[in-house]
């Protein structure tokens, strides 16, 4: 996702850790699917050892867009999984849940100062197509702006992602926080850091 930071600053790279979950060793790829913004990786990790792999700040999205930023980390064990989405004066951290523990229904929780636009991104992992919907809350006076309409709050849009497609849903100023999304099959949806 993106990292707002001041102009003229150079972006950097983010980061992925990871670890077996229960202490044996395993083999580890991480890939872009359908993306090629990354080259795939095979790795052996020892069960004690923490791996750090360096994404390129490439694959962050803008504005509110869709495309194919999904980061795909697979592997023959348990693993616990790290990332950051670090960038000058900004580093925004979470875990990475398996497959097997995400849901369809979310609410947006993020935070921001007033002048920047918040945002949530939004994965789609199951096969065949995923549609979204959105709404904006009431009480809540910013805007969101798809695919050329304004929607304010009360209103409802939907997206719909093809498997391992990327959304990146931002305001146009203030908090996003309270946006509910209901994904019709399974989604990954990740205040501030898609992976």
């Amino acid at each position: 996702m993106e990292n707002k930071i001041e102009d003229n600053i150079p972006h950097l790279d983010m980061e992925i850790f990871i670890s077996s979950k229960t202490g044996t060793d395993i083999t580890v790829t991480i890939d872009n699917p359908f993306g090629g913004i990354i080259a795939s990786e095979t790795f052996a990790l020892g069960g004690s050892n923490v791996a750090k792999r360096t994404i390129s700040k490439d694959i962050r999205m803008v504005e509110n867009s869709v495309g194919y930023s999904a980061v795909r980390i697979r592997a023959n064990g348990d693993m616990i999984i790290y990332a950051l989405n670090r960038n000058t004066f900004s580093s925004d951290g979470f875990a990475v849940f398996n497959n097997n523990q995400i849901g369809s229904d979310y609410y947006a929780a993020a935070y921001s100062p007033e002048t920047l636009n918040t945002e949530v991104g939004i994965i789609a992992t199951e096969s065949g197509l995923t549609t979204i919907r959105i709404r904006v809350p009431h009480g809540n006076d910013n805007a969101i702006i798809w695919d050329g309409n304004t929607y304010n709050q009360g209103s409802d849009f939907t997206i719909t992602l093809a498997q391992y497609q990327t959304a990146q849903v931002q305001t146009r100023s203030g908090d996003i926080t309270g946006k509910y999304f209901l994904g019709l099959s399974m989604l990954t949806c990740c205040g501030e850091v898609v992976v």
